[in-house]
């Protein structure tokens, strides 16, 4: 019985992160070259912050 919602739950998981996915990429397609630009440094500074919050967590 767990085996078996397990098993669904993955599948599910899956499927959703495949849609994400898809729903992202078409998003990425509709902006222009500078909105990307501007995305792509977001999600760079976003990724630096993170780095440093998990690095003071550490201490």
């Amino acid at each position: 019985m767990a085996t078996q919602k397990l098993t669904e739950t993955a599948g599910l998981q899956a499927k959703l992160m495949g849609e994400q996915f898809k729903m992202r990429q078409e998003m990425q397609s509709a902006l222009t070259a500078e909105q990307k630009t501007q995305l792509e440094q977001k999600r760079a500074e976003f990724k630096a912050k993170r780095g440093e919050r998990s690095k003071r967590n550490v201490q």
